[in-house]
């Protein structure tokens, strides 16, 4: 920020405000005749570092790019009409509580949707400065022009409102001709120098200081939001970012304003679509840095429970975190024959499931039997062949019979084969063009209260053979389908065999574990940058504003440090 005063007169500070139209307005002080003053006004700085917001799965508002229809060629769901859409948490079960599997098939089409930017923005209706923000004070149109409504307001939207005033509201105020902090710097000073919990290589990562935090008086960080669509392979997504990134640039150069560069901030998946757009799409040049959370870098594990037997069954933290959980298994799926159609012909989803680099080439699939007989997977380092491709052995990814409730014509095996090629082709990509931009901070979940699925075990509840597995298969009888999808029946000549599956196992998130997957993280992050290992939340809450996780802060914090490394003392 740029102080303007003249010192000859008794100053007076008043505050200002960008316009919508981008021009700087001022009130200045009346005084009385005699007793001159001069206001002071805050201009924004010419060097301009926008923050790009990249969500996870299901965290991008998508609607109908077409007519999307059903097998008698009729309309299911009309053009431009939302197809996934998280305004509201009750309102989201309402939706989809009624819903079918094949709803689930013909909406979930990666190339039948678009992103859809009508997503709720929350405004003030009263109070002051009504039809604005909570806290950066935005309009619902420059937030909405930001990229905003592209992503879920209950999801995001309060990081999103949060993070933009931290980073735009500090200033400091002339008082006796001496610059003071105002309010926010005030605060900033107090909260962001002090490590968040969990952070590693504290000797090497030493808290922010004052000085470091009055950064943010010499650059202006709007922030923008990049929904995308996750239903898609995250190469394409990656790609789409890379364009975002350099309009965002080309939006905040001109009039006095210098942008050279963005700096990227990642919730889930959305760390494997930046990691595309730096690495693959080429665009790590235009990248200040990224801060990632609860990525799953390898994969998770939980990507093969939750196809095999929906969201249902696993644990939860809390009442509230009972009803979220019981809303997203309601959304999401809450049983495999929901959630096959939904996920198994698109790539994006399917990304998320463990490469062949999970757990350090080790298997993770386990079949034990009564017995104790024990069958890892996979035991070539092959997932895709061994679990996700194979067409036989029960315990593969894919029930074919769950694959086209709708009864579409196309060939859906032959789609199902190309999106698990299509995942393949992503995880050796990323790797093979650097895996990590080279300014990278992270924070991941690391916590056995809130377990993930670093393996997977099928426990049969009778000793198997080795030669009867090839002819044992899944029995799915169509009135009879287990409340929690965590059981199957398996059937052959011989007879039937009962078989559950395991809990989580793992620290981790309950989504995403630590050490089988996030962990691979560490390695991209230089000494001096942000790495915490955190607990206490959940995967989906760890930027939540005000909760158990300091994933907000966090990322505030390796901001800072990115713009220290960006903009000259």
């Amino acid at each position: 920020m740029t102080n303007l005063i003249a010192t000859h007169v008794r100053p007076a500070f008043s505050e200002g405000r960008q316009a919508d139209d981008g021009i700087m307005r001022f009130q200045s002080c009346t005084t009385v005749e005699g007793r001159p003053s001069v206001s002071t006004g805050c201009m924004p700085a010419n060097r301009v570092v926008p923050i790009i917001f990249v969500p996870g799965i299901m965290g991008s508002n998508l609607k109908a790019k077409v007519d999307i229809l059903d097998f008698r060629n009729s309309v299911a769901v009309v053009s431009q009409a939302p197809v996934w859409r998280v305004d509201d948490k009750k309102k989201l079960a309402k939706e989809w509580a009624l819903r079918k599997q094949d709803q689930y098939q013909l909406r979930f089409q990666y190339d039948k949707v678009a992103v859809d930017d009508r997503g709720k923005i929350v405004v003030k209706s009263a109070g002051d400065a009504p039809g604005r923000t909570e806290r950066a004070g935005l309009t619902e149109e420059k937030a909405r022009a930001r990229g905003w409504g592209t992503v879920s307001a209950v999801f995001y939207g309060e990081f999103l409102d949060w993070l933009d005033s931290q980073l735009n509201q500090a200033q400091q105020d002339m008082t006796g001709g001496k610059p003071v902090d105002n309010p926010m710097l005030t605060h900033l000073k107090q909260v962001a120098t002090r490590n968040p919990s969990g952070v590693q290589n504290e000797a090497q990562t030493p808290p922010l200081t004052a000085a470091d935090i009055e950064v943010l008086l010499k650059v202006d960080n709007p922030v923008y939001a990049f929904g995308y669509n996750w239903l898609q392979t995250n190469l394409d997504s990656g790609h789409a970012l890379k364009d975002f990134i350099q309009q965002t640039i080309d939006q905040n150069n001109g009039s006095g304003r210098s942008c050279e560069k963005v700096i990227l901030v990642t919730h889930s998946m959305g760390g494997l679509v930046a990691r595309a757009a730096c690495t693959v799409a080429g665009a790590s040049d235009k990248v200040a840095g990224v801060f990632h959370s609860v990525m799953p870098t390898d994969g998770a594990a939980a990507t093969y429970k939750r196809m095999v037997s929906g969201f249902g069954g696993e644990p939860t933290h809390g009442m509230w975190g009972w009803f979220t959980d019981w809303v997203g298994a309601l959304a999401l799926g809450p049983t495999g024959d929901f959630v096959t159609p939904a996920l198994a012909l698109n790539a994006g989803p399917l990304e998320l499931l463990p490469n062949a680099r999970y757990n350090d080439g080790k298997p993770w699939l386990f079949v034990k039997d009564a017995a104790g007989a024990v069958r890892p997977l996979p035991n070539a380092k092959d997932p895709y062949a061994e679990i996700y491709l194979e067409q036989s052995a029960w315990w593969r990814l894919l029930n074919e019979d769950w694959l086209n409730p709708a009864g579409l014509k196309d060939d859906l095996m032959l789609g199902y084969t190309k999106a698990v090629e299509r995942a393949g082709d992503f995880h050796s990509s990323v790797q093979a063009a650097g895996d990590f931009h080279k300014n990278t901070h992270a924070q991941y979940g690391f916590d056995l209260d809130y377990r993930a699925y670093g393996t997977v075990t099928w426990q049969l509840k009778a000793p198997v053979e080795a030669a009867r597995h090839a002819t044992l298969q899944r029995e799915h009888l169509p009135n009879v389908k287990p409340l929690t999808g965590m059981d199957i029946y398996l059937r052959d000549e011989q007879g039937g065999v009962h078989a559950s599956l395991s809990d989580p196992d793992a620290h981790g998130d309950g989504t995403v574990p630590a050490q089988a997957s996030a962990m691979r993280v560490d390695q991209a992050v230089a000494a001096g940058n942000l790495l915490v290992r955190d607990a206490g939340y959940s995967h989906d809450a760890s930027y939540e504003v005000g909760g158990k996780s300091e994933g907000h802060q966090a990322a505030l914090q390796a901001i800072v440090r990115m713009l220290k490394a960006e903009v000259p003392a």
